[in-house]
């Protein structure tokens, strides 16, 4: 679904219940809050509301104790862990600004919903050349090169995590078939993926209250 549809001028408020983890968005203009319903175990979620203190302890203040992040650096994961009485170990000051993406794991058996409350306001995203955990700085559901705009070359991948499989779904886009494979992957709003890319690219977003979002 476009984000116009989704975060209206004006007092206009629209509704968007998106499939794969039951994310809900809820906006006025262009300030609203997003609710993520995290599955019981492993899922790969996104801030994409800037709140001003985007932090995994702002983002996740008060959840189950032994919820976890996973942050990728690059090479590996750097872990946050919560308890109960104490908060975030290390700490909760890691950042996840929109357009980053981390898992975070949820420790019981029914589903979370987590409320992130911000303002859409667009912005880049680098993409390195090996592995990124990326997301759209913009809450849309969509078609990863028609719809989010991200930049594709020969050989590009994206893995998107299963919860249902604890697997990954992979899809890689090649120039001489002019798409992606098998099908162009649908993300949904509050999920990050991995990306695979040879080179770094930039992935620009912008959004107006008025025209939407390019």
């Amino acid at each position: 679904m476009k984000a116009k549809a989704i975060l209206a001028a004006g007092l206009m408020m629209a509704a968007a219940a998106v499939q794969s983890s039951a994310q809900t968005v809820y906006s006025v203009n262009v300030v609203g809050f997003v609710n993520i319903i995290s599955p019981p175990g492993f899922s790969m979620i996104a801030n994409q509301l800037n709140s001003g203190t985007n932090t995994v302890g702002a983002i996740f203040p008060n959840p189950p104790a032994g919820s976890r992040v996973f942050k990728f650096n690059g090479a590996g994961f750097d872990t946050f862990e919560y308890f109960a009485g104490l908060g975030w170990f290390p700490n909760g000051n890691a950042t996840l600004n929109p357009g980053e993406g981390c898992f975070f794991r949820n420790p019981t058996a029914s589903p979370l919903t987590n409320t992130v409350v911000g303002s859409v306001t667009g912005g880049t995203v680098q993409l390195n050349a090996g592995f990124t955990i990326a997301s759209s700085v913009i809450p849309q559901q969509g078609l990863v090169t028609a719809d989010l705009k991200i930049p594709t070359a020969d050989g590009d991948k994206i893995f998107r995590f299963n919860n249902a499989n604890n697997s990954y779904d992979v899809f890689q886009f090649f120039q001489v078939l002019g798409g992606w494979f098998p099908a162009e992957p649908t993300v949904t709003v509050g999920e990050s993926f991995f990306v695979s890319k040879a080179s770094t690219a930039q992935w620009t977003r912008t959004f107006n209250a008025g025209t939407g979002a390019n």
